[in-house]
């Protein structure tokens, strides 16, 4: 079995675990993840919902997004252009149109 499998059991997912996104420093700080944006170029992004400063901004795996949050892997499927929110890390995804 290999981790595809391991995370996403026998589904496979439509990104690529080594893909870059985009994520707040905070989050690696320990503040949940409340927003995720599969945006129109199908580039992620995994923030707080906060307001975001270019400072706070960096590139981490999707496999690391997912190491820190495992609840990301219910809105992989979610296809470009669209997004998702959560009102606390408890929450069930609700997904809407970017």
């Amino acid at each position: 079995m290999d981790l595809f499998d391991r995370i996403f059991g026998e589904k496979e997912p439509t990104e690529n675990y080594n893909q870059a996104v985009f994520t707040q420093k905070q989050i690696f700080q320990g503040a949940p993840i409340f927003l995720a944006v599969h945006d129109e170029d199908g580039e992620w992004q995994f923030l707080t919902g906060e307001l975001v400063t270019e400072a706070d901004m960096m590139i981490v795996s999707l496999g690391q997004i997912l190491k820190h949050d495992d609840s990301i892997k219910q809105v992989l499927y979610i296809p470009k252009g669209t997004s998702a929110t959560r009102a606390t890390d408890k929450d069930s995804w609700v997904i809407e149109k970017a």
